[in-house]
């Protein structure tokens, strides 16, 4: 299959109490697959771009829960590492209700994606691909700083930096 892009980051496991309740009052969670790269791949696709996601997942019910979600909305999963060890990583949202913000709490240590390598990541982009752009995504706090990165990496012919300096 021929691609024009190739996004590449994190998606979670976002778990959230409904009806605006606090974690501490929860008798249910809500569950849903969530991240931006994911989010960027979806919205590609929808403007008719062909590409296909490259992120390390367990082989579990939750990372099987991600790629499910990912291929309800279209988007190439056979590019995705798989890791027998390691976890999804996990979010909880708190919802607000005027006064109280959202607020967030990650749990994504030792995460499929957090112990990603290089060489997993070549291996995985499709064919005439290679790495060719590296954005670090910073977020507010530094907890969060270590693996939060995305990549695009665009065909080798289609290149819009190639040859320049």
């Amino acid at each position: 299959m021929s691609y024009d892009l190739v996004t590449f980051g994190e998606t979670m496991i976002r778990l959230s109490p409904p009806d605006n309740k606090q974690l501490e009052q929860a008798e249910q969670i809500d569950a849903h697959a969530s991240g931006s790269e994911l989010n960027v791949t979806v919205a590609a696709q929808r403007l008719g771009l062909q590409m296909p996601y490259v992120t390390r997942l367990t082989r579990n019910p939750l990372g099987r829960m991600v790629e499910n979600k990912a291929r309800e909305y279209g988007v190439d999963t056979s590019h995705i590492v798989w890791s027998n060890e390691d976890r999804v990583g996990l979010y909880f949202v708190e919802f607000g209700a005027s006064p109280r913000a959202n607020s967030v709490l990650y749990d994504r240590k030792d995460s499929a994606i957090a112990r990603i390598k290089s060489r997993e990541v070549a291996k995985a982009l499709p064919e005439g691909f290679s790495l060719e752009a590296l954005a670090i995504t910073l977020r507010e706090t530094p907890s969060v700083w270590k693996n939060r990165w995305s990549m695009i990496a665009y065909p080798n012919s289609k290149n819009p930096s190639r040859g320049r300096v």
